[in-house]
């Protein structure tokens, strides 16, 4: 039986006796498919499977290291496929594509066991099915270009017939499926049970994000972070937490305020575990950079602005057209423009006749309730 492979680096692997699948066409890199002469694959390693499988990707993750924004890339394609049902049940395997090991990474694991407590539930996997992850050994490649296979990979194959390739590239979990979302949302709430957090809290501090100051690789810092804590009334709180920190402390912290704000970073994938619809969040970089956290937070929280516009603590002489200044752009230092941000937190403020920011937070009813220090008339200091 003709056979189709999938290797770390490389898309679908289509025999050259065998036309490539029309649903397979529209595929971009790296899953997109191509043609491979019959000595193409001697010498490599095949892992032949049998069965119904299903192939996702988390799209250069390991370019990313342990960023938890591409993890969901594909965790969130089983979760969409479980929900859905357009892949058959009982799945002998599932292949995770440029996906990376998550045995000691805490928030990858609880996302890892949520999706598939769902796709357990949903009878897309059983105890049985296999789950082979296919992570590059080398990240020194052009990841725009589709290279060759090489000898020392390894191939998963199965036939054109039983592999189902699912990809939702560039959204973690798709907003306009709502039951896909109730899905994880319903899963959430009895993990916090378990956990003992609370299921319905009620958020009502400011906080923003500080990178770590003690790394030498610290990118994407706020030079004036003391002039952004005082914009708000009280000054808002300065938090920040690291990959080791477990799983329950990230989820608790990202369930314990009403607006955040932060320049760009893999962090805010937290997000996925706020209260629904109730946090707000601005996001700073210096030109639109990454479009990756505005396109999917929304459909998690109650508004999410991407505040740009603020300088460089070093000057860039680059063309933000180009792709390689913009990621310099990403992952440079920021001066913030508190008025720039001021404007940008707009009405989701009660402001005082001094121009802080007192928070807006939703009341059961879906409202804002006002403060005290704003019905008295009281400036808040």
């Amino acid at each position: 039986m003709p056979q189709v492979c999938v290797s770390s680096r490389d898309g679908l692997l289509v025999p050259s006796s065998q036309p490539i699948e029309p649903k397979w066409r529209t595929l971009s890199a790296p899953l997109h498919p191509r043609h491979v002469g019959k000595d193409g694959l001697l010498g490599l390693r095949q892992q032949r499977l049998r069965g119904p499988v299903l192939l996702v990707c988390c799209w250069r993750q390991h370019r990313f290291r342990s960023n938890p924004a591409h993890l969901l890339y594909g965790y969130g394609t089983i979760l969409t496929a479980a929900v859905q049902g357009s892949v058959p049940r009982n799945l002998s395997a599932v292949i995770l594509h440029q996906c990376p090991a998550i045995g000691k990474w805490p928030l990858a694991v609880a996302i890892s066991n949520i999706v598939l407590e769902v796709a357990r539930e949903r009878g897309l996997i059983t105890a049985s099915t296999r789950f082979i992850t296919l992570s590059p050994s080398s990240t020194h490649y052009q990841w725009e270009a589709l290279p060759s296979s090489r000898a020392g990979d390894e191939l998963v194959c199965a036939s054109p017939t039983s592999l189902h390739v699912r990809t939702q590239y560039g959204k973690w979990l798709p907003c306009r499926r709502p039951p896909v979302l109730a899905a994880w949302q319903a899963r959430l709430r009895s993990w916090f049970a378990v956990l003992g957090l609370p299921a319905d809290p009620s958020p009502t501090r400011a906080v923003v994000w500080r990178r770590d100051s003690h790394s030498n690789n610290a990118k994407r810092r706020i030079v004036n972070l003391a002039e952004v804590t005082a914009l708000f009334e009280p000054a808002a709180h300065v938090v920040s937490a690291s990959e080791e920190l477990s799983a329950v402390e990230q989820v608790r912290l990202f369930r314990s305020f009403a607006l955040l704000v932060s320049t760009h970073g893999s962090h805010l994938v937290g997000l996925v575990f706020s209260p629904p619809h109730v946090v707000v969040v601005v996001e700073l970089q210096s030109e639109p950079s990454d479009m990756m956290l505005p396109n999917n937070a929304p459909c998690f929280v109650a508004r999410y602005v991407l505040s740009t516009g603020h300088a460089t603590a070093r000057p860039l002489r680059c063309n933000s057209t180009q792709f390689s200044c913009r990621m310099r752009h990403k992952e440079a230092d920021l001066q913030i423009s508190t008025d720039r941000l001021r404007a940008d937190l707009g009405a989701s403020c009660w402001w005082t006749p001094n121009q802080r920011c007192v928070v807006k937070h939703a009341t059961s009813g879906g409202s804002a309730s006002l403060p005290p220090a704003i019905r008295n008339g009281s400036s808040g200091g």
